[in-house]
């Protein structure tokens, strides 16, 4: 496998335990607080484990029956993201030399909702079969109910602006797949669909003619009376 999908500690790191886990301490300074888990975790990242071994490391110390693989890559996300392990970048040259097609990206995100973990679970078994699983950060995407388009394009500048914040040269965006088949199966054969509405041939049309009515005339107006002139009244004496 690639080393970059080996997981190990930055430069510079200086550890302490305590009662609850580690204490990191950055070069500049900066601490961070791990609890158990994520300590063993971060112990365990040291440059020769892969991610799928790590999971198998965990399942054997905590007695699970499945290795948790979608736990680690996620805590592994974390880490990076917080500076204490070392940056894919540094692994770029050995990686490209062993033929690592991603190697030429800085980080690798995929969106992937919340309410979706079932995805994100289909993800990570695809990027288990690619040895990126290590390298891949969820990135949680924006859902909008009544326009899912809207959702995808303020979740990818977000993800544009969070790459431009960390200084990062590129990276990678992928959004979770919707299928839980990892095999390529033929699509079942489908009934033809009858042509759309404006398409099909219109039946000729019977145009029905309506006997023309009679044309209206306009009743002639009674005759005016003739005017006589009147009578003069003559009045006795």
């Amino acid at each position: 496998m690639p080393d970059a999908d080996r997981p190990r500690r930055a430069a510079g790191i200086e550890t302490a335990e305590f009662s609850d886990g580690l204490m990191v301490r950055q070069p500049a300074g900066r601490l961070h607080q791990l609890n158990n888990t994520a300590s063993i975790v971060f112990e365990l990242c040291d440059g020769r484990r892969t991610v799928a071994e790590i999971a198998g490391t965990l399942a054997g110390a905590f007695a699970l029956r499945d290795p948790p693989l979608d736990e680690t890559v996620a805590c592994l996300a974390d880490l990076r993201r917080a500076g204490v392990l070392a940056d894919i970048l540094d692994n770029s040259a050995a990686s490209r030399s062993n033929g690592d097609p991603f190697a030429f990206f800085t980080a690798i995100y995929c969106l992937n909702q919340d309410e979706r973990p079932d995805r994100w679970r289909n993800a990570v078994r695809r990027f288990d079969t690619l040895d990126i699983a290590g390298r891949v950060e969820r990135f949680p995407a924006i859902s909008t109910p009544g326009n899912h388009h809207v959702g995808c394009a303020m979740s990818w500048r977000l993800m544009i602006a969070n790459a431009r914040d960390r200084g990062l040269a590129n990276f990678l965006g992928i959004e979770d797949p919707r299928t839980t088949s990892t095999t390529t199966q033929p699509p079942p054969p489908t009934t033809p669909s009858p042509p759309p509405r404006h398409t099909r041939p219109r039946p000729p049309r019977r145009i029905r003619r309506r006997p023309r009515p009679p044309p209206r005339r306009r009743p002639r107006p009674p005759p005016r009376p003739r005017l006589t002139p009147r009578r003069p009244v003559r009045y006795r004496r």
